[in-house]
């Protein structure tokens, strides 16, 4: 998901709890875009996050540790010919809760500020 996240990591200033690690980095080619990445590390319970603005959600998961498959946004990854990688689409998520389950939520935010 490298081509979610730009060079600079930002401090997303926010307190969690030891289930859900949170990460931030400027996007590449959006002036004012953010990724935030929520990591939920419990399999048994959601987590609570709140958005302030709209944006795109790419959702990672997979079925365990040795799966063989991994699904964006509910559906398996396949390589593309030649081994190259399809292209991402997100799922657009409104401001307010997102409830991420196990996996990686990769949340993409076009417009937050300068």
């Amino acid at each position: 998901m490298e081509a979610l996240d730009g060079p600079v990591v930002l401090d997303p200033e926010i307190q969690t709890n030891p289930n859900l690690r949170i990460n931030a980095q400027c996007m590449p080619g959006k002036k004012g875009g953010v990724t935030v990445l929520a990591m939920n590390a419990s399999r048994d319970e959601e987590q609570a996050v709140f958005i302030l603005v709209t944006g795109q959600q790419y959702t990672r998961t997979a079925a365990g540790l040795s799966s063989t498959e991994v699904e964006l946004n509910g559906k398996v990854l396949t390589a593309r010919p030649g081994g190259t990688l399809p292209v991402f689409n997100g799922e657009h998520v409104g401001a307010g809760v997102v409830h991420p389950g196990s996996g990686e939520h990769y949340l993409c935010h076009a417009a937050c500020g300068g």
